[in-house]
């Protein structure tokens, strides 16, 4: 049984579903066949009693988050599958993605709506995920203009959570999770998407309004203050994706353009456009970074494609617009640093849905299956059981798959984590968000001499002497590095 959990306390706790979903996890069972050699199979199926619309995975307690278009967030424990917990704050009409993962205090940034039917305003629910309980409810004080989601974006750093409003770009201090100030544009409206810089220690946000509408804002986060804005020339930039190895953004926008805009983040300015991408909206490119490039979703005709970029010279390498032979409708994608593969979820002409995994070395399709679903929607990546997790949002479930070449090409090719190739690095080391999760990662010298504490993201050596480098935790050596000028 799982426990219903609002402000007053806990509800009397719904019928438990597992019972109501056993005969309809059989059928789904029943409907998949395997179109490839073993690679990618299904291991279970998760119902949820709402459509699926967004997952959010927190690997340092391996929980997983799920929403849609209802009040309800559902929580999972990835080391059972088990449905633990429904957080429900009271009086809300709708869940949005993308939440804010706030780790010094083990807390998740919901952003909600009271009822988007009738325009009322929106805020955030703050949840405690030790204990998946509901902390407090931050009311936003802006009106709900149609936004298809509320982007937030949390900094570590200082403890702010800056949220995308529509109108107004909202400062959260993480302390006390009240509002401490309020960024507005006079000539245009700030949205689309919310991206910290550790680096440099600034956000950058998209825009939404018709007015100025190609404008990327930075702001300085020690300040709040607007210190540049960036005219991309594309079209509504909505989403962006950061290569920390380049130190540059690549932004797309929601309509009429067939190009992505390139920031340097050093320097805060627009260096160049990557022309023949086609906008696409509705999903967000997947950053590779085994290979430093981008999987970047377009829409050039009919059917859908996959363009492959090189963030090191900023070119497109590569067209996926057939998978297996099969021409497609894209749906979502998820990156596994671990093993380097994307996998990609689609439908064909026959409105046959399919899940597939690419090597990214050489973008080849390992594994691909197919399953008798109505609609796939978000998709992520799990390092820690290292399992994939797909939202069939009108069946009201997750799908979990389980990689079995997860490993085969590495396998007994390096004896320890230190004898494998080094990562050559020039100023910025990027580790994963998983990185944390074994202790707080150090560099250390060839010596082994502590030379700095790291943290999850980027890092700045750039003031380090080049040489050879570990990273080390609590498990032991994890990674070589050499830094280079």
């Amino acid at each position: 049984m799982v426990a219903e959990i609002k402000p007053g306390g806990a509800d009397p706790s719904p019928p438990d579903i597992q019972e109501d979903w056993a005969m309809r996890i059989v059928l789904l069972l029943s409907l998949l066949t395997a179109s490839a050699d073993a690679g990618l199979v299904l291991d279970t199926i998760l119902p949820v009693p709402d459509p699926v619309e967004f997952m959010y995975l927190v690997p340092a307690f391996n929980k997983l988050y799920a929403g849609g278009r209802s009040a309800r967030i559902y929580v999972f424990n990835c080391e059972d599958e088990e449905l633990t917990g429904i957080i429900s704050p009271s009086g809300f009409g709708e869940v949005y993605p993308y939440p804010a993962w706030a780790a010094q205090h083990n807390k998740l940034y919901f952003p909600v709506s009271h009822n988007p039917i009738s325009d009322e305003s929106c805020a955030l629910a703050v949840v405690d995920v030790t204990t998946d309980s509901l902390l407090k409810v931050i009311e936003l004080n802006t009106r709900y203009w149609g936004s298809s989601y509320f982007p937030i974006a949390w900094n570590s750093a200082l403890n702010k959570i800056y949220v995308s409003c529509y109108d107004s770009l909202l400062v959260i201090d993480g302390n006390t999770d009240s509002i401490s100030k309020v960024i507005h544009c006079e000539d245009y409206i700030l949205g689309g998407f919310v991206f910290w810089d550790s680096v440099d220690n600034c956000v950058y946000v998209g825009s939404e309004g018709w007015a100025s509408r190609y404008n990327v804002t930075v702001i300085d986060c020690a300040t709040d203050s607007i210190v540049a804005v960036i005219p991309t020339r594309v079209f509504l930039p909505c989403n962006a994706v950061y290569s920390p190895k380049q130190h540059k953004l690549y932004v797309g926008g929601a309509a009429e353009g067939n190009e992505v805009a390139v920031i340097d983040c050093s320097s805060k300015r627009l260096i160049g456009h990557i022309r023949g991408i086609a906008y696409y909206v509705d999903y967000f490119p997947a950053y590779a970074s085994a290979g430093d490039k981008i999987y970047w979703p377009a829409e050039p005709d009919s059917w859908d494609v996959i363009i492959t970029i090189d963030c090191q010279n900023d070119s497109i390498t590569g067209t996926i617009d057939e998978i297996a032979g099969m021409r497609f409708y894209f749906c979502s994608q998820a990156y596994s640093e671990e093993c380097n593969h994307v996998y990609i979820s689609f439908t064909t002409w026959d409105y046959r849905r399919w899940v597939a995994v690419l090597n990214s070395k050489n973008d080849s399709v390992l594994s691909y299956l197919s399953i008798q679903a109505r609609v796939f929607q978000d998709m992520l990546w799990n390092p820690v059981n290292r399992k994939v997790y797909l939202a069939g949002y009108w069946d009201s479930c997750i799908y979990v798959f389980r990689d079995s070449l997860v490993g085969v090409e590495e396998r007994g090719v390096v004896s320890s984590p230190a004898e494998a190739e080094p990562t050559l690095v020039r100023s910025i080391l990027y580790l994963p968000e998983r990185a944390g999760a074994a202790g707080k990662p150090v560099l250390v010298d060839i010596t082994g001499r502590r030379v700095r504490e790291l943290v999850p993201g980027a890092n700045d050596v750039r003031g380090l002497t080049p040489g050879v480098y570990f990273v080390r935790s609590n498990a032991g050596v994890e990674r070589k590095v050499v830094i280079a000028r």
